[in-house]
């Protein structure tokens, strides 16, 4: 658009991104994560059964451990960033580590209950399983918005497995 020209007032003003979407926010639980999710590392991706679709896939928050990012001059930041927190349409999934890998899997099927109890500044969303097969099982740290989105996207999971 040449200078001094004007734009007129029915066309809107151009986007330097697509907009932002969250789950919840009415779109259909069917498709794949929203944008803003990052990329679904190999080891996870290579792990996944045919037929199963990822429902959520997010990195713990910075929020969730402030101190400890400062403490550890950002080091902390290479280990949060292998730390991936997977629900599909089979499974809750979580995976850390740098040099060795430690994954925590249950099945949807398995799940009875889902909690989230919050110690500031993080928290923690504990999963209890049906027949204490696996009795309770916490993941986190996590920021509370982002614990209660990842409780959320279980809860919508296993409802469509029952």
């Amino acid at each position: 658009m040449a200078r001094g020209a004007s734009r007129s007032p029915q066309q809107p003003p151009p986007r330097c991104c697509p907009p932002r979407t969250l789950p919840g926010d009415g779109q259909d639980a069917s498709k794949e994560p929203p944008l803003t999710a990052p990329p679904l590392p190999d080891r996870i991706a290579n792990a996944l059964a045919e037929g199963e679709r990822v429902r959520y896939h997010q990195l713990p928050g910075i929020g969730a451990r402030p101190l400890r990012l400062v403490l550890t001059l950002g080091l902390s930041e290479l280990w949060r960033r292998r730390t991936h927190f997977v629900v599909t349409s089979r499974r809750v999934i979580t995976t850390r580590g740098i040099v060795s890998l430690e994954r925590q899997v249950i099945p949807l099927w398995r799940v009875e209950r889902v909690d989230v109890r919050r110690s500031w500044p993080a928290a923690y969303v504990f999963v209890a399983t049906r027949e204490g097969a696996l009795g309770t099982q916490p993941f986190g740290p996590l920021p509370p918005p982002q614990a209660a989105e990842f409780a959320e996207a279980i809860e919508r999971a296993r409802a469509e497995v029952d």
